[in-house]
Order: structure tokens, then sequence, then C-alpha cells
């Protein structure tokens, strides 16, 4: 340690030089082990990226199921088509609540309970309708469900950047999109 000090001193340009590669090379190694980024392997990591992707489709898919059902719900039980704009608006504007409380979510458990615990809340959320189909258990199990999907884009994103490594995140990044923007009309 006192050889690597003197040379430091002395303004040693090549040793100066070793000695600030070798501690960048520590502060980037510590870095990648601290945020769990690239110590997956690539594997695991795809695996992980094609099941939260999946979620991903499925969130995207049921934005769009009280659009293809309308007109069979206004016959089935009675409701109005204000009323199915209203149940509409509400799960887009608790959607939107639910993205920004992501950040919330993100440091209060790991990533894979908050996706898992969410994907499971979506299933909760629409389980009343199937006791009683009525325009109020639909307008309230659609909020909720609205709230609990908002979080999964940010917390998928999120994901999948902590599974790959950040010179190989491009593509794994790039997959949601692509796959929700080939036919499932995300």
């Amino acid at each position: 340690c006192m050889g690597k000090k003197v040379a430091i001193q002395r303004g040693n340009p090549e040793e100066l030089r070793e000695e600030l590669m070798a501690i960048t090379e520590t502060l980037a190694a510590k870095r990648v082990a601290a945020s769990g980024a690239g110590s997956e392997s690539r594997v695991a990591a795809w695996g992980y990226t094609a099941l939260v992707v999946l979620l991903y489709v499925v969130n995207w898919g049921d934005k769009a199921v009280l659009g293809l059902v309308a007109q069979d719900l206004k016959d089935e039980i009675g409701i109005t088509e204000e009323q199915i704009g209203l149940i509409a608006s509400t799960f887009f504007l608790l959607f939107i609540v639910g993205s920004l409380g992501a950040g919330a979510i993100n440091p209060a458990m790991s990533l894979r309970w908050s996706l898992a615990l969410l994907a499971m809340g979506w299933s909760l959320a629409m389980f009343p309708i199937v006791m009683s189909a009525t325009f109020s258990v639909l307008l309230l199990s659609r909020m909720f469900l609205g709230l609990l999907e908002g979080p999964s884009s940010p917390l998928v994103h999120t994901a999948i950047y902590s599974w790959h490594p950040r010179e190989k995140r491009g593509l794994p990044s790039a997959v949601p999109f692509t796959t929700c923007n080939s036919g499932t009309n995300c």
C-alpha cells in the first residue's frame, strides 16, 4: 500500500493509470453485485422475461375485454352505454393511479413477489362478478382491477432490467412492446 502512495505522489503515469483502472473495475463489479443485474444465469433471465411478458400481455389484453363484451353486457345485465363508458373510464383512471403507485411497491418487496401478488389480485378483483353480475359490482371490480394492473408495466420493465446486464438489455426490454404490438392490441 505504501508503494502505491509513493507512486501516486510522484505522479508515475503508468502506475496511476493501472491503479485507476483497478479501482474502476472494482467499483463496477460492486455496483453490478449490489444491483443483482447479470447475477442470474442467461437462461433463467430469459425464462423470467418470458413469464413477465406473458403477464404483460394478459394485462394489456384485459384492457380490451370490456370493449369486446360491451354489447353482451348491455343485453345480459341491462346496463347502458353511458354505464359502460363510466366503467371503462374509472378503470383507466385507477390504472394511472396504480402506475404511479409502482414506485411505492418496488422498494417494499421483491419484484417477483410484487408481480405474483398483483397477478393474484387481478383474479380476486374479478371474482365478485361471478357471484353477482350487476353494474355496481362490475364498476367496483373494474376499478380495483385498474388499480392493481397499473403497477405491472413499471414493475415488468424494472424486473427485466434487473435480470439482464446493462449491455444486453436492448432486446429483452423490447420484447414486451413487440409482443403487445404484434396482434394483441396492447
